[in-house]
């Protein structure tokens, strides 16, 4: 591990992290690689550790499963040029634009509507058990979900979005 500062002549310092390399897939690789019917469970396994991101203050600004690698076990989060901690648990607004950042492209990548649900149910359920209330208004947060699903798909005229049913 090593973090160095690079000067650029004109522009801000950028800050340069070097890792060891994780020989893993990514959240969202694995995602894609499971039975469209048993994905539900592996974000069931992944929840806790994305709660858990939360829950200790933190908020990643590009808040995506492409951005989260998978051991089978375990989350880990990459790519923290934007992430940054607020104490506690992060503000309400910014950990919501995260949740939605985050089931926004786990249904557009996957075209199932329920995941992203499915996700924020579980997530508040974590919630309950630490705080003693849910964090999170399910129905709201799909509402915006679906709001940016529906432009998104408008805009690229993308009329067969959905895969056909059985």
């Amino acid at each position: 591990l090593a973090i160095r500062r690079r000067r650029h002549s004109f522009a801000s310092p950028e800050d340069i992290i070097v890792t060891r390399e994780l020989a893993m897939p990514t959240l969202h690789a694995a995602i894609m690689d499971t039975a469209p019917e048993q994905r539900a469970d592996l974000l069931r396994q992944a929840l806790p550790d994305i709660f858990d991101f939360h829950h200790r203050g933190f908020v990643h600004g590009d808040f995506l499963a492409g951005n989260m690698m998978w051991d089978g076990q375990h989350v880990h989060f990459i790519d923290h040029d934007r992430t940054w901690r607020r104490l506690p648990q992060g503000t309400r607004d910014e950990r919501f634009r995260n949740l939605v950042q985050f089931c926004y492209h786990l249904e557009m990548g996957t075209r199932q509507l329920a995941l992203g649900e499915q996700f924020l149910v579980g997530y508040n359920r974590l919630a309950e058990a630490a705080y003693g209330q849910p964090l999170v208004e399910v129905d709201a947060l799909q509402a915006l979900v679906y709001r940016k699903l529906v432009r998104k798909i408008r805009k690229y005229d993308l009329e067969n979005w959905l895969p056909p049913q059985p």
